[in-house]
């Protein structure tokens, strides 16, 4: 089986910078096992409850996904949908269980929620008002009249409908590991869908096609995946095939998509190109921030790795800020991280700023990865463990590098497993997980809560 991952790729690492506040400003919680768990219920079906992503205001959406295996490594099809919206600040459930969709991503006021048709040959993309959430006493569920069809993919040839299902809950966690990079918090989103021509003598020809929905129902067809936002005709040439989508977040009521583009070596800069997406008939505005900071061991400029809200950027050697053309600094010192034998270090699921990054980490040697949940200080110029943290305050152990979820193959995906998965809100309050118990074997969730 293989592991799902959006990774970071970074050199090793340490930071020494001043803050405002840190780790010790946040609350360690215990979260419902029903947030997060994984299980065969008794007509041999996999139910998996899963939290998907956090607004600002510290909602938690998850889903709660039912699947029939084959009995091999594929799966019949998906048998249940549904989701739920979980209040992290009065550790109450706001809405549960939402029927007939798989909340992928919540913002201030909208979710977005994913759809498989009955039939299995249709994937549904909707956006739903928070406020407009009924509970139907008499069915013991939750609807929503109030979401809007924004999507409809249908294909035109005929595909089993157990690939068409593992392609959906795989997409599901393609959302979550992807969160923040193809919705935004005003539920503008990037939907990803599959050509006419899937199959062609048991090979794949087509690619990937995208749409890109802005929350006032406008829509553009997106023709380059890698880099969707490039097919706009005007930025074509400007933007480089390979930069990669980094974050897409709504600025000042503008849609915003920011792009990262790898230095060459010691020739030329990494860049991070900033393209708004104003209402109306205006068109989109690109603009270019060089990242030129060159590190002195090497001679070679760093590398952008990761922007987030408030316009920072995280690099190989520190964090500086867009708004100063990248001259504000923090730099970081020479114990970041200190894996014993680790030739590089992989960070994903990850949130940065000026006071702490958390992040799911991995520290590689060439034949294996140890993986941790971190988080680092900056006040204090220290690390700090999950499972630390979990051991000084209950009683039970967690095993950050057990699985927590399992896929099924579809198309020409194989099996794979998930690991430790970890969420946080936009402005950095709340941080989530879902891992095991390193004894008992079952779920354990946390949240990580800034007491403001």
């Amino acid at each position: 089986m293989s592991k799902y991952q959006t990774v970071l790729k970074v050199g090793l690492l340490s930071l020494s910078a001043s803050a405002i506040s840190g780790i010790d400003d946040y609350e360690l919680r215990r979260l419902p096992i029903s947030l997060g768990d994984e299980f065969t219920n008794a007509v041999g079906d996999v139910r998996q409850f899963m939290p998907t992503s956090i607004n600002n205001a510290g909602l938690m959406a998850g889903t709660r996904l039912t699947w029939s295996p084959d009995g091999g490594d594929r799966t019949l099809g998906v048998t249940g949908q549904a989701s739920y919206i979980y209040d992290l600040e009065t550790r109450t459930y706001l809405a549960q269980p939402i029927a007939g969709m798989a909340i992928t991503s919540i913002g201030d006021e909208v979710y977005i929620g994913k759809k498989l048709h009955p039939n299995g040959k249709r994937w549904q993309t909707w956006r739903c008002p928070i406020s407009g959430l009924v509970e139907d006493a008499v069915r013991g569920v939750w609807t929503n009249p109030g979401c809007a069809l924004i999507d409809n993919d249908y294909l035109d040839q005929n595909v089993d409908p157990g690939d068409w299902a593992g392609f959906f809950l795989a997409g599901i966690m393609m959302n979550v590991a992807g969160n923040g990079v193809y919705t935004n918090q005003s539920g503008s989103t990037i939907v990803f869908d599959l050509p006419d021509a899937v199959y062609s003598n048991g090979s794949s020809n087509g690619t990937l096609k995208a749409t890109y929905y802005k929350n006032d129902a406008v829509s553009m067809v997106l023709d380059d995946v890698d880099n969707p936002l490039e097919s706009f005709p005007q930025l074509i040439g400007e933007i480089s095939p390979e930069a990669e989508l980094s974050f897409f977040t709504s600025e000042f009521g503008s849609d915003v998509a920011y792009f990262i583009m790898e230095p060459d070596a010691s020739v030329s800069p990494g860049k991070v190109h900033r393209v708004e997406l104003p209402d109306g008939p205006i068109l989109p505005l690109l603009s270019t921030v060089e990242i030129d900071w060159m590190d002195p061991e090497t001679g070679e400029y760093v590398a952008p790795l990761a922007i987030n809200s408030r316009q920072d950027v995280l690099t190989q050697k520190g964090v500086c800020s867009l708004s100063s053309g990248c001259q504000q600094r923090s730099s970081f010192g020479p114990d970041f991280l200190s894996f014993d034998g680790a030739e590089y270090v992989v960070m994903s699921s990850h949130y940065f700023d000026h006071e702490i990054i958390a992040a799911l980490i991995n520290g590689c040697t060439e034949f294996e990865c140890s993986p941790g949940v971190y988080f680092y200080d900056f006040n204090t110029d220290s690390f700090e463990t999950l499972t630390a943290l979990v051991d000084a305050k209950f009683p039970e152990s967690v095993d950050v590098s057990a699985t927590t979820y399992t896929m099924p193959a579809f198309l020409y995906a194989g099996a794979a497993e998930v690991g430790s998965q970890m969420l946080s809100s936009r402005n950095g309050k709340y941080f989530s997980f879902t891992t095991r118990d390193a004894n008992s074997g079952g779920f354990r969730n946390y949240v990580m809560k800034r007491n403001d």
